[in-house]
């Protein structure tokens, strides 16, 4: 799935009759039809941008299955995991993927508690957010979850378990997104460069702004 001003290009409006400032149909109003919705968010595959899923894969095999995708907000870490959990199906294991609300932070959920307790030879602990707990539950998780065939979790900064892989952002990386998301015109009549440094190369928060504007 690890860098302000108008989202128009420099003619400063918008390219074509019928269409909004950010160059998408100006009909895409209802929140079914945005193509910016969580769900079309959700969907998208991460970007080898410097990062190659099979040389991720190759280190997890190296380090025993245990390893941290690493990299700032917004740079692909959650969408990155998600497509190691179907590829380490490939290798036999069942993914048992769990995520981290901001609003969890400083504590460890009952549903980790659970999961992590029960996951054993065969399973493949995916834990997005493992650096929003606290440290004695980092260190809890760790120790329990050695049962488990696989740990790989997502964090912001470096932690105990190995980095396999550090995620970045660019605004290439931006303009593919929106590009997959419209369509190749769409894409070039929004200022990736400036909207990428806007939001400090957080990409959901600005693929989150371009849903705003429809």
């Amino acid at each position: 799935m690890q860098q302000v001003g108008s989202l128009l290009s420099s003619t400063g409006g918008a390219q074509r009759v019928g269409q909004d400032e950010v160059g998408v149909p100006a009909s895409a109003t209802r929140p079914c039809d945005n193509p910016f919705r969580a769900q079309r968010l959700d969907a998208l595959r991460y970007v080898e941008d410097g990062v190659v899923l099979d040389e991720v894969i190759a280190k997890l095999r190296r380090k025993g299955y245990r390893g941290a995708l690493v990299g700032p907000h917004g740079t692909g870490k959650t969408t990155l995991l998600r497509e190691v959990g179907d590829r380490l199906i490939g290798d036999g294991l069942s993914p048992m993927p769990l995520f981290m609300n901001s609003e969890d932070r400083g504590r460890l959920p009952r549903h980790w508690r659970s999961a992590v307790r029960m996951a054993g030879h065969g399973d493949a602990l995916l834990l997005d957010g493992y650096d929003l707990l606290p440290r004695w539950a980092r260190v809890w998780v760790l120790h329990a979850s050695r049962g488990a065939s696989a740990v790989v979790v997502t964090s912001h900064r470096r932690s105990v378990l190995k980095t396999v892989a550090k995620t970045a952002s660019s605004p290439a990386m931006l303009r593919r997104l929106v590009a997959e998301l419209t369509d190749e015109y769409a894409a070039g009549s929004v200022d990736c460069e400036a909207l990428w440094q806007q939001h400090h190369g957080n990409l959901r928060d600005a693929l989150r702004e371009l849903y705003d504007r429809q």
